[in-house]
């Protein structure tokens, strides 16, 4: 019998939002510390969003590139679980701020081709989880490095063997939840426009329809 699905939602920037999330049974929420994104907050703020903190979810800050005055900001106001770097970092980066900041790293690696597979080998047991994300559209404007709605290939993580716990991520939503699983055998599914209306503007119905159809799996 398959362990219930870990489900980590993205990009939350609303009380109503989060509220729904934890009432839903979420395990992860996401808060994007990234100015380009429609779903980007201050730590000041995301700190206040979450002032009733308890062990039944886990605090994600999501950062691109970050210096280590952003994540001083975002430690001392919010204090995350943990820290997804959903840029060009590298192992030695990543080494570098969990000694720091004495946090679990999240590493996002971004697919758009099977071959860009080959980016696990530089983090697998370096990141705490790694999480496998569509790759931005090339030459489209106002792409982001997450959050796009769009996918990958989910046959390319069929039967994948990591020493790395890992999410998925990339255009997921209620109608093909399932199928990505079935797919992937993914334990774990990362998010965000699919419980949106428009980018950055969470849905709290389909929070709630999408955690009951997960949890249903």
């Amino acid at each position: 019998m398959r362990s219930k699905l870990t489900v980590k939602i993205c990009g939350m920037n609303s009380q109503t939002a989060i509220d729904t999330a934890i009432s839903s049974g979420v395990d992860y929420l996401g808060f994007v510390f990234f100015p380009p994104s429609p779903r980007s907050l201050t730590p000041e703020i995301a700190s206040s969003l979450v002032e009733k903190r308890s062990d039944d979810f886990k605090v994600v800050a999501v950062v691109v590139n970050p210096s280590d005055n952003l994540l001083e900001e975002i430690s001392n106001h919010l204090a995350p679980d943990i820290i997804q770097l959903h840029g060009s970092e590298t192992a030695e980066d990543i080494t570098k701020i969990k000694q720091k900041f004495n946090t679990k790293i999240i590493k996002a690696i971004k697919i758009s081709e099977r071959k860009d597979f080959e980016e696990v080998s530089k983090f697998d047991k370096v990141a705490d989880f790694l999480l496998f994300d569509a790759a931005a559209p090339v030459n489209t404007a106002h792409s982001l490095p997450g959050g796009n709605g769009i996918s990958f290939n989910w046959n390319w993580l069929s039967n994948a063997s990591l020493a790395t716990p890992w999410f998925l991520s990339g255009g997921l939503n209620i109608s093909n939840i399932n199928k990505a699983i079935e797919t992937t055998g993914a334990t774990a599914v990362d998010v965000s426009s699919g419980v949106e209306d428009k980018a950055g503007i969470k849905n709290n119905h389909k929070i709630i329809e999408f955690m009951k159809t997960v949890r249903t799996l």
